[in-house]
């Protein structure tokens, strides 16, 4: 059969036209497809993309998944899903795709997901929270579909952290029931572990509050509760409908018909006991702080109760107490507890017990594995004496440390306390009163944990100003002053030892005076002995044989032996002279011990009592501050200049000048006799006078001048620079070579040193 051209033409035309089309859509999808990334051919299981390689994708590596939604939030703006397929669950976090810019949020919303949705999402692959999560691209309704059944109850799985997103079905205790913003949570107990479940307000008509202590089973997503570095802390139920709550057993009409046990025995062996319902208990309160906590006692026992009860409580109050167990403490306590009062009672006396036995009671009793008797003491009203160490504002209250014996205690008070509290003086002995708390010895590894536990310290909690009774002030030596008093000490020890070491020093210099000036007694007092008996002996003995030579002179005839006598009685004459020389210095230390001026005009005087010659002294200012060895050899310089010019000069005047110019003493001794050749008379043989001059002037610096004229007289001197005259007299005794004395009678030259070194003051 065969078809006209005009129809066969709008065929082709036909053909084209579907073919361009097709090819144009292929195109766009292409396109589209290229723009999104790669994407695989069938959706991706979920609990593949839970072991997506490290977690996490690339950013353009994106995958495509298909499951049910069992979960969705939109409270406080958390928009997220919870997708478990056949393979696993998987948390899709709607809310941070739109904040990260990956996705709208335009297309679908919340109300279009509800429970039961089948969808199928394209996105990237996250870390999460605890387990890999996803940031949907894309989010299409694929169709309604049956929620999974939950999986029955595996508290290994369930506790264990591998049910996350999964939906399971959990049976328990109701321990608790509150509403917080858009949520009502409950606390659970299941087979002696708890966790929280919560489920939506709106989804909840009655009031849930009533189902505390009831036995329910639920139904729900199970989800994790994690740190920061994505590690398992405890495990949630999210709940979505009033139906996943379903009440096995309802409570009790009356919260005081559970259990009764006594107040020691609540958390003891007891097989039936641990089915995660009440327990009452009675004891009188020792301690509160309302709406959060007290603690009931009753005898060594003491137990902490937590509640939520806004009806006041009072110290000294009996109550009776329908509370859950907690064991999650070193010590048993009850939580979300309801009270009655049982009747008004005096607070019991508190037990008077020091710390360390306090302590070495519970850890003697932890040692051998037995029960402290007859109790722990924790939670009991105490009393002990102790020294208030210190005190200390905290975040919640303030703290005082109070030192009893070898234990340190912290006592804890409420801010409205520690302000009274703080009037007592650091240093008091008090004698305190609170309730006390036993803190476990802190082991850093796992098998110390799971030891015995040991007690480490003991806490306190002060109830009042009343509870802290000053017995004794603080002592006066307070660490400052004792500080201030240490410092005041170790100042006074090192002045009195520098005290003493100047002391020492000073009493040494003066032994050295005193045995300096022992010393100079001691010589002039040996002068004294000597110049005696000189002039006792010999002087007498000298004077005795000048009148023998007399007599003897007088009676002979002969010429010859007369001049032989005359020249005997000469020599003798000239001996005596010499002795009453030596006489005199031994015994007048005033020209030596006095000034130079004093010394001198003594000098003079003495030398002129033996010459009918004038002698004339002339002393000008200023010339006193020479040293002892300069003056000595200044005043023998002076006799052997006079004994000289009366000896050989001739002279009818002496004339003696002593000044001092320009920072030099002059000593000058001018004659008006018959003068002498200078140069010859210095180098004569056997005479010395001349040389002993200028070697005495070389031994104190200085300098000899000599100017004689025949007939006219002669004038000797010496200049002695006046800083030279004050050199110490030390080197006199390295200088002093000559022995002083007459004839063949000789004094020894320590003596004379010594007189010279250390001159004796005149009196």
């Amino acid at each position: 059969m065969y078809l006209p051209c005009t129809t066969a033409a709008a065929l082709v035309v036909a053909c084209r036209q579907r073919f361009m089309i097709a090819f144009g859509l292929w195109l766009a999808a292409t396109v589209v497809a290229t723009a999104q990334g790669p994407t695989t051919e069938s959706p991706t299981p979920i609990g593949d993309l839970l072991t997506f390689p490290a977690g996490i994708s690339e950013p353009e590596t994106l995958v495509r998944f298909r499951g049910v939604v069992t979960w969705r939030s939109e409270i406080d703006g958390l928009w997220a899903l919870v997708v478990q397929d056949d393979t696993g669950g998987i948390w899709v976090s709607l809310q941070k795709a739109i904040d990260g810019g990956m996705w709208k949020g335009d297309t679908i919303g919340p109300e279009d997901v509800p429970p039961g949705t089948e969808v199928e999402i394209t996105g990237r692959v996250v870390p999460g929270g605890y387990k890999p999560s996803i940031l949907p691209v894309t989010i299409e309704r694929v169709g309604r579909h049956s929620v999974p059944k939950p999986i029955p109850f595996d508290p290994e799985a369930f506790y264990g952290g591998s049910q996350d997103c999964l939906l399971v079905e959990v049976a328990g205790v109701v321990q608790g029931v509150r509403l917080e913003k858009e949520e009502w949570k409950f606390v659970i107990d299941s087979n002696g572990k708890r966790c929280l479940a919560t489920i939506p307000r709106q989804a909840v008509s009655d009031d849930p509050s009533t189902l505390v202590d009831a036995e329910v089973v639920l139904k729900g997503v199970a989800v994790y509760f994690f740190n920061q570095r994505g590690e398992l802390l405890s495990p949630r139920i999210l709940m979505s409908a009033r139906d996943d709550l379903v009440v096995r057993k309802p409570p009790a009409e009356d919260p005081f018909s559970g259990i009764r046990l006594p107040l020691a025995t609540i958390a003891r062996y007891r097989p039936d006991l641990w089915n995660g319902h009440r327990i009452v208990t009675e004891g009188t309160v020792v301690y509160t702080q309302p709406g959060r906590f007290f603690f009931i006692q009753d005898g060594a026992i003491g137990v902490r109760v937590q509640t939520s009860s806004p009806d006041p409580v009072a110290i000294g109050q009996r109550l009776v107490v329908s509370g859950f167990l907690d064991i999650g403490q070193p010590v048993a306590g009850l939580y979300n507890a309801v009270f009655r009062e049982a009747g008004n009672v005096v607070a019991p006396d508190p037990i008077s017990i020091d710390p360390a036995a306090l302590i070495r009671l519970n850890n003697e009793a932890s040692l051998y594995g037995e029960r402290a008797v007859p109790g722990d003491y924790h939670g009991c009203l105490v009393r002990f004496t102790a020294r208030v160490a210190e005190m200390h504002a905290v975040s919640d209250g303030g703290m005082v440390t109070l030192v009893a014996g070898k234990e340190t205690v912290g006592a804890w008070c409420s801010p409205a306390d520690f302000a009274a509290i703080q009037l007592v003086q650091p240093g008091s002995e008090v004698q305190v009163t609170g309730v006390a708390c036993l803190e476990r010895l802190d082991t850093s590894d796992a098998l110390g944990s799971l030891a015995w536990p040991l007690v480490d310290r003991l806490r306190l909690l002060v109830r009042g100003r009343d509870d802290i009774t000053v017995m004794r002030g603080p002592s006066w030596w307070t660490p400052r002053r004792l500080a201030a008093a240490l410092a005041a000490v170790a100042a006074v020890a090192g002045l009195a030892i520098l005290w003493g070491a100047s002391l020492q020093r000073q009493v040494g210099q003066q032994l050295t005076v005193i045995e300096q000036q022992l010393k100079r007694e001691a010589a002039m007092e040996e002068r004294r002995r000597i110049a005696s008996e000189f002039h006792d002996t010999l002087e007498q003995d000298l004077a005795g044989v000048a009148l023998r030579l007399d007599v003897a002179s007088n009676r002979t005839e002969d010429t010859a032996t007369r001049a032989v006598l005359e020249q005997q009685r000469g020599l003798i004459a000239r001996i005596r002279t010499e002795t009453r020389e030596f006489l005199w210095d031994l015994q007048d230390s005033s020209r030596r011990d006095g000034s130079l001026r004093e010394s001198l005009q003594a000098q003079v005087a003495y030398m002129q009592s033996f010459t009918s010659i004038p002698l004339r002294l002339h002393c000008g200012a200023g010339c006193d501050r020479v040293s002892p060895l300069v003056q000595h050899h200044l005043l023998r310089f002076a006799r052997e200049a006079i004994t000289n010019a009366l000896r050989h000069g001739m002279p009818t005047e002496i004339v003696i000048t002593l000044c001092e110019v320009s920072g030099e003493v002059l000593l000058e001794v001018a004659d008006d006799g018959q003068g002498f050749d200078v140069d010859s008379r210095g180098e004569v043989v056997g005479h010395f006078g001349i040389r002993g001059m200028r070697e005495r002037a070389r031994r104190i610096d200085g300098e000899m001048t000599i100017d004689s004229i025949a007939n006219r007289g002669t004038r000797i001197g010496i200049r002695v620079p006046l800083a030279g005259t004050l050199r110490t007299e030390g080197s006199f005794t390295a200088e002093r070579s000559e022995h002083c004395g007459v004839g063949g009678l000789r004094l020894p030259v320590a003596i004379e040193e010594e007189r010279m070194i250390h001159p004796r003051p005149r009196k």
